[in-house]
């Protein structure tokens, strides 16, 4: 949420702008209603852009990066529109450096939300990849602990197997799911002491990390 101090402020000095300019300027000409309005889109969007800001730490550098553009935006805009307002410069070029600028905070906004939205998802899913092993291990733990000591050495490779994977990422997903199920079937096995069973998963799970570590060194 938009911080409720941030938001009163930000429309109280809209609002003062606002009320100084109309009655300290008589005549309104369409360069200053443009230029009035564009300075109006600066407050909103310095508003607006912090509450679309995800907030976690991953984030930080996008939250403040978009923050001191909308907030120096805003001030650039205030100088122009205000001189504009304040002169009397008319004509075309003052309302298209204005709109221009605006239409480019807006687009470099919508570009940087896209961004972040995609390096959020690639860290979450990295993050499912990363508790995926996690589980993996805890299922080959399991299932050397249950099994009887015949039955413990194939096991004990899958395990050193799976204790040596690193990186995790979307490329993973796909035989980290593999990886975990054929983990939960090993704990059965392990469970019923099916010693073929358990040199069978045992040797799909070292095949599995080993097409992982193939896929890593591409």
């Amino acid at each position: 949420m938009i911080n409720k101090i941030q938001l009163v402020s930000s429309l109280t000095i809209m609002a003062i702008v606002d009320v100084v300019l109309l009655l300290f300027v008589h005549e309104w000409t369409t360069t200053r209603i443009v230029s009035l309005a564009v300075i109006d889109a600066a407050f909103i969007l310095s508003i607006v852009v912090p509450y679309l800001s995800p907030k976690n730490e991953n984030s930080y550098l996008y939250s403040t990066t978009s923050g001191l553009l909308t907030i120096g935006y805003l001030v650039l805009e205030l100088i122009i529109g205000i001189a504009v307002i304040v002169t009397g410069w008319e004509g075309l070029v003052p309302i298209v450096i204005q709109v221009v600028l605006l239409v480019l905070m807006i687009l470099f906004t919508a570009i940087m939300l896209s961004t972040n939205s995609r390096v959020e998802k690639e860290i979450s899913v990295k993050t499912a990849s990363k508790d995926d092993i996690q589980a993996v291990k805890r299922e080959i733990r399991d299932a050397y602990n249950k099994a009887s000591k015949e039955n413990k050495p194939p096991i004990e490779r899958a395990m050193d197997d799976v204790g040596s994977l690193s990186g995790f990422g979307p490329m993973f997903t796909e035989i980290d799911e593999e990886l975990l199920a054929k983990s939960m079937d090993l704990v059965d096995a392990a469970s019923d002491d099916d010693g073929d069973r358990i040199k069978a998963l045992s040797k799909d799970i070292c095949n599995l990390c080993s097409r992982r570590r193939k896929i890593r060194s591409r």
